[in-house]
């Protein structure tokens, strides 16, 4: 007994580090359950993985039956990439190298778009980071993009996401879609199932001009929209959603942002 207690005293006041598995463990106070199986760490706790991702947090629990990380409080977590993810409460499973978060949680990528959601899951393993959850997404160009879900390829820097989907631009353009990719290398969204509410007075005779584009996809990149199967038209909304009284169509329509065009 006066063994066991001297080595966690020595341990304690001197290292501040547990090396468990495959995680070393950094933290002020450190409490070790030997027949639970189960170590508590708190105040300024820091995680690091063998891929050396950091996680940080006020409290962490580790499982060392089942491998198992519980996080609570100030949660900061960077990958190897640069990607950085806070939340105030989350669990790392280290057998599936699966991260998950619960409640709100922000997300920022390496080409620096921020994500604002709930519920994360990073799979370290597929590269993938998720969520089923209502997200905001704004990106560099000052668009702001909400989604029902989304699933974001971390090698490939894509977004994907299928449902209610709008993007509100810098411009106040409002856009709609049913599903969408984002790539964030190229700085271009692709979308179906695409309207397009235009803000801009210069499309307009008058007030009651409602300038909008509907399409089946859309290409969105460098100050330029470019539809496919399009109707445009200014007319103001009509009773029961019914056809406008006029409107151009064409196989390929694209709107120029920039030069505040269409053609």
């Amino acid at each position: 007994m006066k063994n066991n207690l001297f080595t966690i005293i020595i341990f304690l006041f001197f290292s501040h580090v547990l090396l468990a598995d495959e995680f070393d463990i950094k933290a002020k106070n450190i409490k070790i359950d030997k027949n639970s199986k189960v170590t508590i760490f708190e105040n300024n706790v820091e995680v690091r993985d063998k891929f050396n991702n950091l996680f940080k947090a006020d409290y962490v629990l580790y499982n060392k039956e089942y491998n198992f990380l519980e996080l609570k409080g100030n949660i900061f977590s960077e990958d190897i990439n640069g990607s950085i993810f806070k939340s105030s409460k989350a669990s790392y499973d280290n057998n599936k190298k699966i991260f998950k978060s619960f409640g709100k949680s922000e997300f920022k990528t390496l080409e620096g778009y921020n994500i604002e959601t709930s519920d994360i899951i990073i799979d370290n393993k597929n590269t993938v980071v998720s969520s089923n959850s209502k997200t905001v997404i704004q990106d560099n160009d000052g668009n702001k993009i909400y989604l029902e879900n989304f699933e974001y390829f971390k090698q490939k820097n894509i977004f994907k996401s299928i449902g209610s989907i709008k993007i509100v631009d810098k411009l106040k353009n409002s856009y709609n879609f049913s599903q969408i990719y984002i790539d964030e290398k190229k700085k271009e969204i692709i979308g179906s199932d695409a309207k397009l509410y235009i803000n801009n007075n210069d499309f307009k005779l008058n007030d009651n001009n409602k300038p909008r584009i509907f399409a089946n996809t859309i290409n969105v990149k460098d100050g330029q929209s470019t539809f496919t199967k399009s109707n445009f038209t200014m007319c103001n909304y009509r009773e029961n959603d019914k056809c406008p009284p006029w409107e151009l169509k064409a196989n390929l329509m694209t709107h120029d942002k920039i030069k505040k065009t269409i053609y």
